[in-house]
């Protein structure tokens, strides 16, 4: 017998799963699920559907798309293609901690995952959506990354996922307040505190990519890793910096997304990665 509140639930995730459909490239959908998702954090804690599914997420004032899998299918194929047991993953803007989880599934118990947060809401969420799990082999660090060490001011948006170093900040991002984070270089971040050197790397920073990398020089040519960007405006900059570094860059399924784009970043002596990755990506071109 069907109790009332399996049906809501039910009623719920055909809901979730419509609006799963419509969402892309609207912002006034976004913004619906937003709030449908806020509303629906109490009752969905697990993720439904991927390479996420069976994780335990509370996903606080996050987006819909944490919640029922697959918020960027592309990433995750690039994240199913690339990351294997064993590996070390770093996920640079980790939110609430969806790739964190995933990463820590895909590299398993010898693996290991380094997460960076520093918007405070969201580490809470990365923290305790690592506790809820039981990972023991992921490290959250809570230090924003650029290209010099030392203080910095850093924005918080009223829209979810749009926090970020106030330098990198718009009009339109509808910022509420800023706090001091920590501003590291990950190069000498790695060295200091004696950090696994990444295998792979996942970069969401929101306009701080440039930066970030600039920072990370050293790392990227010793450690060689892949890298999975998203770009937000810095299309020219980053494709320049990373191929003087002798990476070839794809476009991860190009036209998907018209109000951004992601990129993958191979080593240019890496045949096995871009045979790989050959089903959904394109040469680059900024």
């Amino acid at each position: 017998m069907t109790t009332p509140r399996a049906s809501a639930n039910q009623l719920l995730n055909r809901a979730l799963d419509a609006i799963r459909r419509l969402r892309r490239g609207s912002r006034s959908v976004d913004r619906l699920c937003g709030f449908i998702a806020h509303a629906a954090a109490a009752r969905m804690r697990k993720i439904r559907r991927g390479l996420g599914k069976g994780l335990l997420l509370d996903v606080g004032d996050g987006q819909l798309g944490y919640l029922i899998g697959n918020p960027e299918p592309d990433v995750d194929l690039v994240l199913g293609a690339l990351l294997g047991p064993e590996l070390t993953f770093y996920d640079i803007g980790a939110n609430v901690g969806y790739y964190t989880l995933i990463g820590a599934r895909l590299v398993g118990p010898t693996g290991r995952v380094i997460a960076f947060e520093p918007a405070p809401r969201h580490l809470a969420k990365l923290l305790h959506n690592v506790a809820l799990n039981y990972l023991g082999n992921v490290s959250v660090r809570s230090e924003a990354l650029g290209d010099a060490d030392g203080m910095g001011s850093f924005a918080i948006s009223s829209i979810p996922g749009h926090h970020r170093l106030a330098a990198q900040t718009t009009a339109s991002d509808r910022i509420v307040g800023y706090v001091e984070v920590s501003v590291r270089r990950l190069d000498g971040l790695i060295e200091a505190e004696k950090l696994p050197l990444p295998d792979f790397i996942k970069m969401d920073i929101e306009g701080a990519e440039v930066k970030a990398l600039i920072g990370a020089g050293e790392t990227l040519r010793r450690s060689r890793p892949a890298l999975v960007i998203e770009l937000h405006d810095t299309a020219r900059e980053v494709a320049s910096l990373l191929s003087e570094m002798d990476y070839r860059i794809y476009s991860l399924m190009p036209g998907r997304e018209p109000g951004g784009s992601h990129i993958i970043a191979l080593p240019q002596e890496r045949a096995d990665l871009r045979k790989k990755i050959a089903d959904f990506s394109a040469p680059f071109d900024p």
